[in-house]
């Protein structure tokens, strides 16, 4: 599918460069490409042209392509190609489906109920583990009788999205029912939050504070209808005026579309950070769980909270795969695929109104890096139950890929994994912006130490010659260093082999 946005001045939709020259005749994809919906299209002769063969979800722009047929504009060996293209996919897919359809015992059964809660916990982010009384708060200290559980996510079957990846499993685990199931010995209690006094003295009766706060279907997704908009009118062909017609007689309330969308704020609701200062003061042994499906600000209150898990939205089996990252069942094994910046005035300009923006290469964690600011949490961060060590061992590379020999060791007191990655950077800018190569993740006991190979990327360092359509070094003094997260600096670094 090709993106709504414009790259060099061109439309993705009509977009050659991409499409054609790197999708398909560097990358070697040959199936098909479809539009964004509703306007991912500006000219469908030159969409064509560029390589995307379906308009969705109606006939748009594209009405007019047997007219441009006729008028010779397009040939018909261009019609074809993007025909075979589409039928060669159905007829593919077509023969390796399966015709009979998963049983009730397949779909949501015991194997994949399983692997949902395993993948849940993989992927959880442990932000912070302080120590309340010199002991880390996690895992749950195996004295504990009596957790206090607040906040109204914690009893929410939240799916995230209510847009185009909407799931309805036949049923879920939330964070309160995860808990009670997993802990039957430790008694429970449960607050929504929306009586803030009520909810800090339930916390100050309890040995432990779990809070679970963030984000739902209603802040943040895909979700540009309403119950007055029927989406099956797009079942049928019609003028690009009607889709602008029906699109105007939308309810227009804080957003374009209605609820969901684009999050006001990056950070998190204010009742929401007004319940965790309230809580934490009256329980200093605080768990804050995070849901939602990007980054949070947490500059107002990460400070004062001991522990913080960013646990996404975690599915149909989330509350049991947190309830057994929080005994330490299992360990919270993810790392951020983003960073946490501590202002939002330090990421890229943002207006929910505007009807174009540009932006360019510098967002996330390298326009920290650019700009000199440290992050609250940089991509590639999240702790475990143990600690390691990383040491590059060595490296070699090809043309555009290379593998790392690196030694890891578990410095810790219990068995965890670790995920060193491989970070390369121009070491002659006044600011290197370290870039991922590759990285790799190992088990571990206790003591133990391994070399593991990881295979590079060198993507990063290359340059692409829209003329010539080659590849070739950046220039500058590339150095290469292994970190558990994106690195402050390049110390320890070696010379990148090019």
């Amino acid at each position: 599918m090709s993106s709504y946005n414009s790259v060099n001045g061109a439309f993705l939709g009509e977009n050659h460069p991409l499409l054609t020259d790197v999708l398909r005749d560097e990358w070697g994809y040959d199936g098909f490409v479809t539009s964004d919906w509703v306007f991912g299209v500006h000219d469908g002769v030159e969409s064509l042209k560029a390589g995307l063969d379906v308009e969705m979800p109606a006939l748009l722009y594209r009405q007019k392509l047997p007219e441009a047929l006729r008028q010779g504009r397009i040939s018909r060996d261009l019609v074809r190609a993007s025909a075979r293209r589409i039928v060669r996919t159905f007829i593919k897919y077509g023969a390796e489906r399966d015709e009979a359809e998963p049983t009730a015992s397949v779909i949501a059964g015991a194997g994949h109920r399983a692997l949902a809660r395993e993948v849940a916990a993989a992927g959880m982010v442990l932000l912070k583990n302080g120590a309340v009384n010199g002991v880390p708060l996690l895992p749950l200290a195996p004295a504990t009788k009596r957790i206090a559980v607040i906040g109204h996510l914690a009893t929410e079957e939240n799916m995230g999205d209510h847009g185009s990846s909407l799931v309805s499993p036949p049923s879920s685990s939330t964070p309160l029912d995860g808990l009670r199931e997993v802990l039957p010995g430790v008694q429970i209690d449960y607050a929504d939050g929306t009586d803030a006094a009520a909810a800090a003295a339930l916390a100050a009766s309890a040995d432990l504070a779990i809070m679970v706060v963030g984000m739902d279907w209603d802040d943040e997704g895909e979700r540009v209808t309403n119950e007055e908009f029927d989406l099956s009118v797009f079942g049928f062909p019609f003028t690009i005026g009607a889709v602008r017609w029906l699109i105007s007689k939308l309810p227009r309330p804080k957003t374009q579309f209605g609820k969901g969308g684009d999050r006001e704020s990056l950070t998190l609701h204010t009742a929401d950070e007004d319940l965790i200062a309230r809580v934490v003061a009256a329980n200093p042994k605080t768990v804050v769980v995070t849901i939602g499906g990007s980054a949070i600000l947490m500059e107002n209150w990460r400070h004062t909270v001991p522990a913080i898990l960013m646990a996404w939205y975690p599915g149909m089996e989330g509350g049991r795969a947190l309830a057994d990252v929080i005994t330490g069942a299992r360990e919270p094994a993810g790392r951020l695929p983003l960073s946490i910046a501590t202002s939002s005035e330090h990421l890229p300009f943002f207006d929910a109104e505007a009807t174009s923006i540009r932006y360019d290469e510098w967002w996330g964690q390298r326009m920290l890096d650019r700009d000199g600011h440290e992050a609250a949490y940089p991509f590639g961060f999240g702790l475990g139950y143990t600690t390691f060590e990383v040491e590059l061992v060595g490296h070699s590379t090809e043309i555009e890929t290379g593998v790392a020999r690196v030694r890891v060791r578990n410095t810790g007191s219990r068995r965890g994994s670790a995920v060193p990655q491989l970070y390369a950077a121009d070491a002659a800018l006044p600011r290197p912006i370290p870039q991922l190569l590759g990285f790799g993740r190992v088990e571990l006991e206790p003591g133990a130490e391994t070399e593991i190979e990881v295979a590079l990327d060198l993507t990063p360092t290359r340059q692409r010659d829209p003329q010539t359509k080659s590849w070739s070094p950046r220039p500058g003094t590339w150095q290469i260093v292994v970190a558990q997260h994106s690195p402050a600096d390049m110390t320890g670094s070696v010379s990148l082999a090019r």
